[in-house]
């Protein structure tokens, strides 16, 4: 059984009744790449763990605001649809090549968009790092 909801495909063949619930999901059009090479938001992202120093600290409610809004970066096609979402706040920085979106009240996730090399529409972004929006980590 497929359903098929805003461009996503949700496959629940595989799954098993008395396993955890683990649907296999693709993503159809996504053109948005999101990359960083921070290896602590790489850890992040993959683990929802905070192990570096500098992350340790941050609230839970922090992590799941960033685990949120990189997965609404991911779904994006261009940089223009994070306009839609208003909890997130998008902004871009002045006097700075950075922009950010909230991961909740104190804390932004900066990254930096740039269109793919051509193109017009920017679909490239780096994550640079989280912060305290309200002085420093």
């Amino acid at each position: 059984m497929k359903i098929i909801a805003f461009f996503i495909i949700i496959n629940f063949d595989n799954c098993k009744k008395s396993s955890i619930f683990a649907p296999e999901i693709t993503i159809l059009g996504r053109d948005m790449h999101v990359y960083t090479d921070n290896e602590a938001l790489k850890e992040l992202i993959e683990t929802g763990q905070p192990k570096d120093r500098r992350y340790r600290s941050l609230p839970k409610q922090a992590v799941r605001g960033f685990l949120k809004a990189y997965n609404i970066l991911l779904m994006e096609q261009r940089i223009e649809g994070l306009f839609k979402y208003k909890g997130l706040n998008y902004e871009r920085l002045t006097n700075s090549p950075y922009e950010s979106v909230r991961c909740d009240g104190k804390y932004r996730l900066l990254f930096i968009s740039r269109p793919e090399e051509g193109e017009i529409i920017i679909t490239n972004i780096e994550l640079i790092e989280i912060t305290n929006h309200y002085g420093t980590l």
